[in-house]
């Protein structure tokens, strides 16, 4: 990877009290659990890259999104920068070919999996954030 930070996207999906994870099945990070997200492509907006990725990872397309905040990732070797949106489904997921898994999760399933070190960087910080901003 170049030294130049990588635009990703993220959704954070609300269903009631419990948030859309997603198992990552590839690099960076595979094995954790996450928001669905992925880097931005050429000549896509980053509304357009969200869609994209939530529908690639859990299947899911009636997602009405709203932006959140930025959220970096940097360590040896990578700086993401990721652009954060939120918003509430009413549908399963499924998972797709970039999830193993896909499914909505109640703030204690996320507090312990972070507790074993199988999530991504920051999860916890952006679903509060968005737990707050739909208040």
């Amino acid at each position: 990877m170049s030294d130049a930070p990588v635009l990703c996207v993220s959704a954070c999906i609300l269903m009631g009290d419990k948030v859309l994870l997603v198992r990552r099945a590839n690099a960076p990070a595979a094995g954790k659990y996450s928001l669905p997200g992925g880097r931005v492509e050429p000549g896509e907006t980053l509304l357009q890259a969200v869609g994209r990725e939530i529908a690639e990872e859990t299947g899911l397309t009636e997602v009405h999104l709203t932006f959140l905040c930025h959220h970096e990732v940097i360590s040896p070797g990578r700086h993401f920068v990721i652009a954060v949106f939120c918003g509430a489904a009413s549908a399963e997921p499924v998972a797709g070919d970039d999830a193993t898994e896909a499914f909505f999760a109640t703030m204690e399933e996320v507090a312990t999996l972070q507790n074993a070190g199988q999530t991504t960087d920051g999860l916890m910080q952006v679903i509060q954030q968005a737990a707050l901003a739909k208040l």
